[in-house]
């Protein structure tokens, strides 16, 4: 799609160096496959990651007492190499979106020259103005050499979720700033030869697959709450699947408690997901999860199917007196998709 820059209070350096006023956007696509299965697999070990633990971590567990969460302003940091020019470092910042197996961070810088307007304040006669104009991210001619330095996250519980040093006057400019928690990063090159004619916008794109036809997983939200499959019920794991159609008994994670963790293993691009049951005022031996266990987000009456685990591997362990149910499955991470 062809745009037009109508802004009248750009600099006068788009005329002077003959910067055309219509672009086309240029998207840097990174995609990010989540491969779930109930055994690890080395089979992505080889591949570039997609994203961190983090970004798990944020999806399905959703620490709001720390702020690990992706309900906030999310940015890319990248640096950009010119011809003739010092490295520039940039932060663009990103919109959430989500459905069903997909969720999606995107965003675009202003133009094919400016990545969005600075504020800075003058003197004049002893009182102090402030004036805004364009940052340029390209050269004096639109252009520049590449892309690389990849990072997408944020701060938790910063100004800005950048840092609370951080002058938000300066945005885009990075100010030497970064941020604390990485869902991203990557150093390689993810533009290259950019010509004045395009402006630059970040697609980062999520995904939830499988390998294994036992499990699947639907949603990206925090898993609090659990149930057993019907043992007499064979429970098909299909993509139009609903809450509706599977037969379950619930147990609500605030009466019946669960905890979740996601850790790293001795693969790469492969974490460990962790679903440990633990028993207080009821009998956890009365629980069956051998025909499988699906995952659910209960938000006051909502309740969304998140996962399902059929058959999984169930680990019953007595510590103190207390039994607890350890059900466990791994995630791949690769930018790459399934082979």
């Amino acid at each position: 799609m062809l745009n037009q820059n109508t802004d009248i209070g750009l600099s006068v350096e788009y005329e002077a160096y003959n910067v055309p006023y219509e672009y086309v956007l240029r998207e840097v696509f990174i995609d990010n496959h989540l491969i779930f299965s109930k055994e690890a697999t080395n089979e992505f070990s080889s591949d570039e990651s997609g994203c961190s633990i983090s970004l798990l971590e944020d999806v399905f567990i959703k620490d709001t007492a720390n702020d690990k969460t992706l309900d906030k302003e999310i940015y890319a940091r990248f640096a950009i190499s010119y011809e003739s020019e010092t490295a520039k470092y940039i932060f663009m910042s990103l919109k959430r979106l989500t459905s069903r197996f997909s969720m999606i961070l995107n965003g675009n810088l202003v133009d094919n020259y400016s990545a969005g307007n600075q504020r800075y304040s003058v003197d004049v006669e002893g009182e102090y103005l402030w004036y805004s104009q364009p940052y340029r991210y390209t050269d004096y001619r639109g252009r520049f050499a590449a892309i690389y330095s990849m990072l997408i996250g944020y701060t938790p519980n910063a100004k800005y979720h950048i840092s609370n040093y951080y002058d938000l006057n300066l945005f885009p400019d990075t100010d030497g700033y970064s941020f604390g928690r990485w869902l991203y990063i990557n150093n390689n090159f993810h533009v290259m030869k950019k010509d004045s004619r395009e402006a630059i916008a970040i697609n980062y794109h999520t995904y939830l697959e499988t390998i294994d036809e036992d499990i699947k997983f639907y949603e990206f939200l925090p898993i609090n709450s659990y149930g057993e499959l019907n043992p007499n019920v064979d429970t098909e794991l299909t993509d139009n699947m609903q809450l509706g159609d599977v037969s379950y008994r619930y147990f609500d994670g605030a009466n019946f408690p669960m905890t979740f963790e996601i850790t790293t293993t001795s693969l790469t691009n492969v974490y460990k997901a962790r679903i440990t049951i633990l028993e207080q005022d009821y009998d956890i031996k009365e629980m069956d999860f051998t025909n499988g266990m699906i995952l659910m987000n209960t938000n006051g009456k909502e309740i969304t199917m998140v996962g399902v685990i059929k058959n999984p591997t169930i680990t019953t362990i007595v510590e103190n007196g207390y039994y607890k149910q350890e059900i466990s499955f791994y995630i791949a991470t690769t930018r790459y998709g399934k082979k």
